[in-house]
């Protein structure tokens, strides 16, 4: 069986045990080449009931790394808590609400430096474009049908067609994008997210408004970009 179902077979519950190429699973715990490394272990939370992973902090070797990378993606849909020693972690209510704690301020940290690389790879790309307009030019008139990899960072609008067109591919019908930019400049003041309301733009789904844009998928818009094609539709003064 190949590694990648391996993981899979473990992640889902699907049998109770599953040898690949020296990556194996025995129950709830799956090893990168022996019982020496165990990867991560499934356990029931202990409030919620729901299926978990502690999944280990530490790391081995090139091919452990690409195990580990295995598990990661199959138990995505799962909670899933970075720890040292998956075999002795504690998982009572305490220990979990410990786990929890560490997992929030990971994410939260994670988030931050996430915004923080793209203010700069997106402060870049516009740089790049300052001293390229003929190229941007070219591609909001639709000249070109795409714009070079090192320039696409600060994500771009233009018309095409009977659709709104992003730099990086996407398209949705223009209705549907007059539609989407009236409502989030709405709440534009005080922010929205998606956490059990929907917006749908076309065949994609809003996720968030914030202060710095608009958030949809991989897609995080300026302000400056959305309001300067608001304009240019005739959406806004």
């Amino acid at each position: 069986m190949k590694n990648r179902e391996i993981a899979h077979q473990w992640a889902h519950g699907a049998s109770e045990s599953g040898h690949g190429s020296h990556f194996y699973f025995e129950g709830a715990v799956i090893y990168s080449y022996g019982a020496h490394f165990p990867i991560a272990r499934l356990f029931e939370h202990p409030r919620t009931g729901k299926q978990c992973v502690l999944f280990t902090s530490r790391g081995y070797s090139s091919s452990t790394a690409r195990h580990k990378s295995y598990v990661s993606s199959a138990c995505s849909h799962l909670d899933v808590y970075e720890v040292a020693d998956v075999m002795n972690q504690a998982t009572d209510e305490r220990a979990m609400l410990k786990l929890e704690a560490e997992k929030a301020q990971r994410e939260a940290d994670c988030a931050a430096a996430r915004v923080k690389e793209n203010e700069r790879q997106e402060a870049r790309a516009a740089k790049l474009l300052a001293r390229s307009p003929e190229i941007l030019a070219d591609w909001l008139s639709g000249k070109r049908a795409s714009l070079p990899r090192q320039l696409n960072s600060a994500v771009l609008l233009r018309r095409s067609g009977d659709d709104m067109e992003t730099s990086k591919g996407a398209r949705v019908p223009i209705a549907e994008a007059e539609k989407a930019f009236r409502f989030c400049a709405k709440v534009r003041s005080w922010g929205w997210h998606r956490n059990g309301q929907q917006f749908a733009i076309g065949h994609y789904q809003l996720d968030a408004v914030n202060e710095f844009g608009v958030i949809a998928g991989c897609h995080r818009v300026a302000w400056s970009e959305v309001d300067r094609f608001a304009k240019a539709e005739g959406w806004a003064a």
